[in-house]
């Protein structure tokens, strides 16, 4: 198998004169990628953490991992561009300085190894989430869960170690491309022709492993077929991330085993890559943006309900939610009405038997009905913001504080 880092003479030969004025590149596509991609990630990951501390306030293990996946992932992405920018990623491998090939290869080094914690920090982030809904499941997907993790520590530690141990010693893995320090042989080196492609294949099998479990899983669930659709539709996101990690592993294979002229094929294997890890991060995140959406789309809603009523922003904290009656002596349907002044709260005169709160938060009951009939109803003190999406009372009364004043037709309190 040919080494082809370190070309032969016969092949040097056959290269064109080097070109160090204006030299053939591959544009700025990498950057473009890497700094865009990583940025939108930043982004959707705030507002994960956003969501699942202020909106569910049930933050978990998974999202310090996604923590962690990102500050590697944007060490990656500043490597990628240092690379491509000072080192000639993305150059031809005769129009570079001999002098940057040390400083090169130790970019690859540590680019490997965040790229290799980032992408496990996103697979074992995915699969703990699945833990979090696996009280609702059986207990072999349970175990799949556990064997998914399993892979990918072993994954990551394993190839980690090999990144190590490729060369002895260790600085030798950049240093070998120094031709005086070559030529004295003072190293021992490993197989990257084998070692690579083998890394990139092991990691396309976890990203798959990660997609196809809940897959198989929601295909034996009693769901409604709406439901199911989009349970499919939503993991089946991570295809992406298994289809750019294939890409990346043919280029890898490549890099290492068949094109002579490396640095330019690296400069895919780098795209793609970034492609696999920020889609991999955008998958990961996305069930727990959904509250955060949820609570984006009720703030837009109320700002165009205030604009239309004439009602201003300031004026939010004077809402008040009204429980109708269902008319089987329960808790009926939740709605919410604007202040429109500072004494009073608009209700629509269709409303029968509702509560209207004065500003020492006094309960007064009004009967509107032409019949004269009661309802139950409850005056409700809650918090705006966790309240402005909930349609149910059970939304409601999880939210804090609450104060409920329940009167029947005679105004007595029950």
């Amino acid at each position: 198998m040919p080494d082809v880092l370190r070309p032969p003479a016969e092949i040097r030969a056959s290269w064109p004169k080097p070109n160090y004025v204006n030299p053939e590149t591959h544009g700025p596509g990498l950057m473009i990628c890497a700094s865009l991609l990583s940025g939108i990630a930043i982004l959707v990951v705030s507002a994960r953490l956003y969501a699942r501390f202020f909106i569910t306030r049930a933050p978990g293990l998974d999202d310090l991992l996604i923590v962690l996946a990102l500050i590697f992932g944007v060490a990656l992405s500043v490597l990628v561009m240092l690379g491509n920018q000072i080192y000639y990623n993305g150059y031809h491998v005769w129009d570079i300085p001999i002098e940057s090939a040390v400083p090169h290869r130790i970019n690859i080094w540590v680019a490997q190894v965040c790229y290799t914690l980032a992408l496990s920090f996103i697979k074992i982030s995915i699969l703990l989430f699945y833990k979090r809904l696996s009280v609702s499941f059986t207990k072999p997907f349970l175990i799949a869960v556990w064997v998914g993790i399993a892979y990918n520590i072993i994954y990551c530690i394993g190839f980690i170690l090999l990144l190590c141990l490729l060369y002895r010693p260790l600085p030798a893995y950049w240093l070998s491309f120094d031709p005086v320090y070559y030529l004295k042989g003072d190293f021992e080196q490993g197989s990257e022709q084998l070692a690579e492609p083998l890394s990139a294949y092991f990691s396309v099998i976890g990203d798959l492993y990660s997609v196809v479990l809940p897959l198989v899983l929601i295909s034996k669930l009693s769901l409604p077929r709406r439901q199911k659709y989009a349970l499919n539709g939503l993991f089946s996101l991570g295809l992406l991330v298994v289809m750019f990690g294939s890409v990346r592993s043919y280029y890898m294979y490549r890099v290492v085993n068949v094109d002579w002229d490396f640095t330019w094929t690296l400069w895919k294997i780098w795209v793609w890559g970034e492609f696999e890890m920020w889609f991999g991060v955008y998958c990961a995140s996305a069930p727990a943006l959904k509250p955060f959406f949820k609570r984006w789309w009720s703030g837009l809603q109320t700002y165009r309900s205030n604009n239309r009523s004439g009602v201003s922003s300031s004026a939010k904290d004077r809402q008040v939610y009204v429980v109708r009656s269902d008319g089987r002596g329960g808790l009926g349907k939740v709605e919410r009405h604007w202040v429109r002044n500072s004494a009073r709260y608009f209700v629509p005169q269709q409303v029968g038997n509702y509560s209207e709160i004065s500003s020492n938060r006094t309960a007064a009951q009004h009967n509107l009905d032409a019949d004269g009939s009661v309802g139950i109803l409850k005056s409700v003190d809650v918090d705006i913001e966790r309240c402005a999406t909930g349609t149910s009372w059970l939304d409601m009364e999880q939210s804090r504080p609450v104060t409920l004043d329940v009167m029947n037709g005679n105004g007595k309190r029950i």
